[in-house]
């Protein structure tokens, strides 16, 4: 997969000091930094940390905030000063949503807590801190819960100016999954969109607000027939436009869930995924990326993902990381995108490089076609693309070292054998990724529709043989030119061996041993019993040798292919035969064995081995005998 092959970590860090420490959420700074809010578990207490961290992730400085013993830090802004305004609650002794201000450096500038004492018209019992967003209209959106166990969960929706203040709130009754983060809120035309988990299982709420947070509607959906599922984040379906409706991500019965509505909460589609893990596997955080797709994190049984789907939600790539689990991801000024989790009692902050896809499409082979080594031909660099939906605008083509051209295409001369060319692209954005392609040229180049497992034969060498397990025999000239090719039974593993009278032998894996005059008519065939992957041996007065797979080595008339004599092995025989002046005949056996047999097929003598014996022998002027075993050894024996 090209598009998973440039998207990667330029870097992961971790953060924490002693005890439990878990990642909610992280985003690049205005200043092109990044913040990272967090939460530290000791025993019998929990507080709120904000790390803010340079662009390769070293902490520049990190504040912890113990308002109380229990606190819980669930979503954060940058404010318009450049400092931050995070969101949760407090968890002991009383249940309050709780908001913390602070400056550029991480420092308090002041606290607001929400109750019924704040906001006596809401007549809450128990509050929790969900989520935060900035107001088009100025000041902050607070969506909240009250997490009293009544049978009509109320959610907290209040607008606030930029110092706490409540301008407005609402209370809005529904059938909510009580105490878990299984809500999100954006900001629309009409106002707010508000999804939220039904306490009975099967359903979820979206409900639309106007800019007062009175409700204008809301729409239950069920996915994919699931009957306990539960939905974590929510974005726009298309970057920049609140028209299009929303995505999606969360869980279904267990299985990992992306779907698309329209503005009235509509189901566009829906996507379940293969799981990561056994376990549960759940979205956690979805954004509308920088093409029409989007991204997301979340946690697959322990196993953070990140995955890329498409506009229509089938999934592109996903990046998994063991023992760890995803809660936020965003995107980031150069292209990338920062994603917060957990990792082994740490915070785990991951940064993603995504850079442009240099492609370079041309002929896998080039010829060179007037024999002077040389070929010339194109490599096509248009194909490129950015994963991200960016323009390629710039192209840059090296070879040996050198830019040789800045166009999309290149033209280029190269010499026979492997030549590596490089493509660069660069983005619209100023991001560049490349590629190497490794251009062969050759002379000539013969297409056949199997593998090529046997040596080429040679007659005058002017005239080459070729066989393949697409069961043919190939002629051809030294002039780029194709004979003739002959079609067996089976696929052919032997190579082919030319005899003194200019025919051509070759076995089988149809048990045939085959005869064909130069000009590729056929003369015979004969059955042999047993496939045939040794080569033919043949001798000047047309005796041919030659094993087969049924344990067999068959002596054969070259005339008219009548079988003089065969001799029986223990072993299939893929070992091809040696001829020795004196007329004798050596070869290896599968039964460990290596024979001498006389002109008449009686033993002379054998030689056992440790391995099975496949290799062909060598004879050497003074009779000796040289060949390999499976036994790792190589073996010389006299003939005598």
């Amino acid at each position: 997969n090209l598009t998973l092959a440039q998207v990667d970590t330029a870097w992961t860090i971790t953060y924490g000091s002693e005890g439990n420490n878990i990642g909610i959420f992280a985003m690049e700074t205005m200043d092109s930094n990044y913040i990272v809010l967090s939460s530290n578990r000791i025993i019998g207490t929990r507080n709120m940390v904000l790390t803010k961290a340079n662009s390769e992730g070293q902490i520049i400085w990190e504040k912890i905030f113990e308002t109380s013993s229990y606190d819980q830090p669930r979503s954060l802004v940058e404010s318009s000063d450049s400092g931050f305004v995070i969101f949760g609650d407090i968890g002991y002794p009383e249940d309050k949503a709780l908001l913390i201000k602070t400056d550029k450096d991480g420092d308090t500038l002041w606290t607001k807590t929400f109750s019924s004492s704040s906001d006596p018209g809401f007549e809450m019992v128990s509050m929790k801190g969900h989520k935060i967003i900035k107001s088009s209209e100025g000041g902050y959106i607070l969506l909240g819960i009250d997490i009293e166990m009544d049978p009509d969960g109320k959610l907290w929706l209040a607008k606030i100016d930029e110092n706490g203040n409540i301008e407005w709130s609402q209370k809005i009754f529904v059938p909510i999954f009580l105490d878990r983060d299984y809500f999100d809120i954006l900001e629309n035309d009409l106002g707010y969109f508000i999804s939220a988990n039904d306490g009975d299982p099967g359903g979820i709420y979206f409900i639309q607000t106007d800019k007062s947070g009175n409700e204008i509607f809301r729409k239950n959906n069920n996915f994919l027939g699931g009957i306990s599922q539960s939905i974590s984040s929510i974005s726009f379906g298309v970057q920049n436009n609140v028209d299009s409706g929303y995505v999606l991500t969360g869980e279904n019965m267990g299985n990992l869930m992306v779907a698309r509505i329209d503005m009235e909460g509509n189901i566009m589609w829906e996507r379940e995924f293969e799981r990561f893990a056994p376990s549960i596997n759940q979205g956690l955080s979805v954004i509308n990326d920088y093409d029409e797709g989007y991204a997301l994190t979340g946690d697959g049984s322990n196993n953070l993902f990140v995955m890329k789907v498409d506009k229509e939600g089938n999934k592109i790539w996903a990046k998994v990381y063991e023992n760890s689990w995803g809660k936020s991801i965003r995107k980031t000024s150069d292209n990338g995108y920062i994603v917060c989790g957990t990792k082994d009692q740490k915070v785990w902050l991951l940064k993603f490089k995504t850079t442009p896809v240099a492609i370079a499409n041309t002929d896998p082979l080039w010829l060179d076609n007037n024999w002077d080594g040389y070929a010339t031909n194109i490599l096509d660099g248009s194909s490129s693309f950015s994963p991200n939906g960016f323009a390629i605008t710039q192209y840059e083509w090296m070879y040996n070292e050198n830019v040789v051209s800045t166009e999309s295409n290149l033209e280029i001369t190269l010499p026979n054998g492997d030549n590596i060319v490089q493509l660069k692209v660069t983005d619209e954005n100023g991001i560049s990724g490349s590629n190497e392609y490794v251009v062969k040229v050759c002379s000539y180049k013969l297409e056949t529709n199997g593998a090529i497992t046997s040596s080429i034969s040679t007659l005058n060498d002017s005239i080459f043989y070729a066989t393949s397990t697409d069961d043919q025999i190939y002629c051809f000239n030294n002039n780029n030119n194709l004979n003739w090719t002959l079609q067996t039974g089976g696929a052919i593993q032997s190579t082919t061996t030319i005899g003194p009278n200019g025919n051509i032998y070759v076995g089988s894996d149809d048990t045939r041993l085959y005869c064909f005059d130069p000009l590729g008519n056929f003369k015979w065939d004969t059955p042999m019993g047993g496939v045939i992957s040794a080569s033919p041996a043949i001798t000047q007065n047309k005796t041919i040798y030659v094993g087969t797979e049924n344990n067999r080595l068959y002596s054969v008339n070259g005339t008219n292919g009548e079988i003089n004599w065969n001799y029986l092995t223990g072993g299939p025989i893929t070992s091809s035969v040696s001829l020795a002046s004196s007329g004798n005949i050596y070869f290896g056996s599968s039964d460990k064995k290596f024979y001498s047999l006389n002109s008449s097929g009686n033993l002379n003598w054998n030689f056992t081995t440790n391995g099975e014996i496949h290799s062909s022998p060598a004879i050497d002027k003074n009779g000796r005998i040289y060949f390999g075993s499976n036994d790792a050894k190589l073996y010389a024996l006299n003939s005598d």
